[in-house]
C-alpha cells in the first residue's frame, strides 16, 4: 500500500508481518511503539518509521528543554526540513541516514 511521504499510521493500518515486527521490537525495548509514520525516497521506496517510549509518555515529553539559542542547550535536533546542508556542529551522537542522505541528526553541544 503506498502512503503520502509523512502519513502517520495507525497499526490497523499495517500488514500483519508489520504489526508482529512491531509488537517484538516492542518486547525487546521494553517500550511501547505510540507514533508510526511512513515516508517515501525520491526513488519511490516506501519506509516505517516507528517512534517507542516508555509507558509515561508525558514525562518522558515533559524532559525535552526548549531554548531560544543554541549556547543554552545541550542538544541540537534537526529533520533537515529547511536547512538542506551539513550543520557546522561536530559531536554528532545519532542519525538516520537513508541512501547516503540524513533525515534526522543529533548533535551534543
Amino acid at each position: 500500500m503506498a502512503y503520502n511521504s509523512g502519513t502517520k499510521l495507525r497499526k490497523t493500518q499495517l500488514s500483519r508481518a508489520v504489526r508482529r515486527n512491531l509488537k517484538d521490537k516492542e518486547q525487546r525495548l521494553g517500550r511501547i511503539c505510540r507514533t508510526i509514520w511512513a515516508f517515501t525516497n525520491p526513488k519511490g521506496e516506501h519506509f516505517i518509521f516507528a517512534s517507542y517510549t516508555t509507558g509515561n509518555f508525558p514525562k518522558d515529553r515533559d524532559r525535552i528543554v526548549y531554548v531560544d539559542s543554541p549556547e543554552d542547550a545541550e542538544y541540537f535536533i534537526s529533520n533537515y526540513r529547511w536547512h538542506k546542508e551539513e550543520y557546522t556542529y561536530q559531536n554528532e551522537v545519532f542519525s538516520i541516514d537513508i541512501d547516503g542522505a540524513k533525515i534526522i541528526v543529533v548533535y551534543k553541544l
